[in-house]
């Protein structure tokens, strides 16, 4: 059924930028090709004469329905039409760019399922937000993904429901029986939240989720259980074979730009800012031998951590924000 909004009722032109898009960055070049749609836009006084796509106030196309590349990261596009009579609307439409987890729709195992209600397991690595898994409403309760062969995993992402884990740990395994603890989380708050837990260090080919006490009356309901690493060759910040970026200042103004020397090898990498929290704040892709970061006053005043990625590649730097 069409969706009729106030705008519709007015005369003039009409804005439409399209259905927002999650896409997977599945080649690991750090960027997608994206369509952008603005064929349902019209108006009732002259006709379109063009169509303008822009992020951050730059233009990034024209034309009804361009084809652009856009690098890992939440895209804000906006969509401006304007009438031979002068008139101009604008809308927008949210393009997410992500790096496939290594947990993509790999085989899984899990404690229980919720019944009836059609909350499967295959939710939760299927890649798509809107679906989730859901157990029964006892203690312990687990989530188990059979990666396929050994990883050293650096980062969990967990998307929980409001039926979330109040205690829980992540917990590897070589054979899906011997588990050894990795990170262990404790009086988490209740309701949906994301728990992106990062700087992990532990390897194995199976990783669960190992739920101990909830923060509601039901079960444990996850949209998605995501897990990134690297194959074992690629160590990471243990690695003294590898060449590693080289990062700095470590204390910078938030009007500063941190500098990154890129092995050559390395690129192109992808970049990740995280406060202390494991929020991420900045994202982006380094293509240069000597880049710079550009904070552009968004980061108030702590600690962080520069995460920087290549192929099975990575490395995590802390750095400081003062005012």
């Amino acid at each position: 059924p069409r969706v009729i909004t106030l705008d519709d009722l007015h005369p003039g032109p009409k804005a439409k930028a399209g259905s927002s898009q999650l896409l997977y960055d599945t080649d690991g070049n750090g960027t997608e090709l994206v369509q952008l749609d603005g064929s349902a836009s019209k108006t009732d006084i002259g006709t379109i004469t063009s169509y303008v796509w822009t992020e951050n106030d730059s233009e990034i196309a024209t034309g009804v329905t361009p084809v652009i590349t856009l690098p890992v990261g939440i895209h804000n596009i906006k969509l401006t039409i304007t009438t031979s009579t002068g008139l101009s609307k604008s809308a927008l439409v949210v393009i997410t760019i992500k790096t496939p987890s290594i947990s993509l729709k790999k085989p899984f195992t899990v404690s229980s399922t919720e019944a009836n209600l059609g909350n499967n397991a295959a939710n939760a690595v299927d890649g798509d937000p809107a679906t989730r898994w859901s157990s029964t409403y006892t203690d312990p309760q687990w989530f188990q993904v059979d990666l396929g062969k050994k990883y050293n995993i650096s980062q969990v992402i967990i998307s929980w429901e409001v039926a979330s884990a109040k205690t829980y740990t992540i917990e590897v395994s070589d054979d899906g029986l011997n588990w050894r603890t990795i990170m262990a989380k404790s009086n988490m708050p209740s309701g949906a939240r994301t728990d992106d837990l990062n700087g992990l260090y532990g390897s194995g080919r199976y990783i669960r989720m190992y739920g101990t006490a909830r923060t509601t009356t039901w079960g444990y309901s996850i949209y998605e259980f995501e897990v990134y690493g690297s194959e074992p060759g690629f160590t990471g910040l243990t690695s003294t074979s590898q060449p590693r970026f080289k990062v700095f200042p470590t204390q910078l103004a938030t009007s500063e730009k941190l500098q990154v020397i890129c092995p050559p090898g390395l690129l192109p990498a992808k970049y990740q800012v995280y406060n202390q929290t494991g929020q991420l704040s900045i994202q982006g892709i380094l293509t240069e031998k000597n880049s710079l970061v550009d904070m552009a006053g968004n980061l108030q005043a702590g600690i962080y951590l520069f995460r920087v990625q290549h192929q099975g590649y990575s490395q995590t730097d802390k750095f400081l924000i003062i005012n």
